[in-house]
């Protein structure tokens, strides 16, 4: 299917089914502002950032410096958990849609799927450390280079010059050039590296899809098989997401009222896509072999 097919497929699943999508799009993203709420209250009720004169402030005069990394590792603890709790609830969403997608549906209790036993919930946890340790592997290493490029710009323009002296040892007009030079260099390398990231992250776009359609998948094995699934569909994912443009700007004409249609319709198209791609995969590993003899 093109992605004109998919769209008009994700409408004619969704025509009369929009409390469930709803309901499970809702809750995810509340858990996802609840956990920002109190990791932000969680970091100002210990003190550890406060903003004085409009500029961030780390640490605080009431502790002791052991006692602020103390209280620092215990919130940076709890984020970790709800992070991990938000990201569980999440794929239990992503089964919804899937098993949606293949005509399955289930009820939305889909969405506590991964807490109903150890197992599935570890499977559900290896997968999100994994992706989010990929994807911040890709971006840490294709952005390093252009970001050391803008910091050294910033350096040669005198923002801590006296630190390095590099304005003392080059000429006026020399040194504006060469951080001009810098600056742009940089930002260039670093939008060519957000892109080349974005790019490489995509290639485990299937992931969660994967895992959730077959129990028997480890996240280990998810990730490998969504490298493979996604050769030579990258740029469609992209091209698909993209189409819901529009859409997503009538959210700003209707001041969000639309996303009540906009969003269970994205997650139903791209559910339906993923399956598409990986029914595709399926068959051509399924299919038998060519006979012996002479092939054109």
């Amino acid at each position: 299917m093109n992605t004109s097919q998919v769209r008009a497929r994700a409408r004619q699943l969704l025509r009369g089914h929009y409390g469930i999508p709803l309901v499970i799009l809702v809750t995810t993203i509340a858990a996802g502002l609840l956990l920002f709420y109190v990791a932000d209250l969680l970091l100002a009720v210990l003190g550890i950032f406060s903003v004085e004169d409009g500029f961030l402030v780390i640490g605080t005069d009431t502790l002791e410096g052991w006692q602020m990394w103390a209280l620092g590792g215990v919130a940076i603890l709890v984020v970790a958990a709800g992070l991990l709790f938000v990201s569980v609830l999440q794929l239990g969403g992503y089964r919804w849609f899937f098993r949606f997608a293949a005509e399955q549906p289930d009820g939305a209790g889909t969405l506590f799927y991964y807490f109903s036993s150890p197992r599935r919930y570890g499977r559900a946890v290896l997968l999100e450390l994994q992706l989010m340790l990929r994807t911040l592997l890709w971006y840490g290493l294709l952005l390093l280079p252009g970001l050391v490029l803008c910091a050294f710009g910033i350096l040669a323009a005198g923002g801590v010059d006296a630190f390095f002296e590099i304005q003392a040892a080059l000429p006026d007009s020399a040194f504006n050039q060469d951080a001009y030079l810098l600056l742009g260099l940089g930002s260039l390398l670093t939008m060519a590296g957000a892109l080349i990231a974005t790019v490489f992250c995509l290639r485990y776009w299937l992931a969660r899809y994967i895992l959730v359609s077959d129990e028997t998948v480890t996240a280990r094995q998810a990730v490998r098989i969504s490298t493979r699934m996604m050769a030579g569909h990258i740029w469609e994912t992209v091209g698909m997401a993209l189409s819901f443009i529009g859409w997503f700007l009538l959210t700003v004409v209707t001041c969000g009222i639309s996303l009540l249609f906009v969003l269970p319709y994205f997650s139903i198209a791209m559910a339906v896509f993923a399956k598409q791609i990986i029914d595709s995969n399926v068959s051509v590993s399924q299919a038998p072999p060519s006979p012996p003899g002479w092939q054109p």
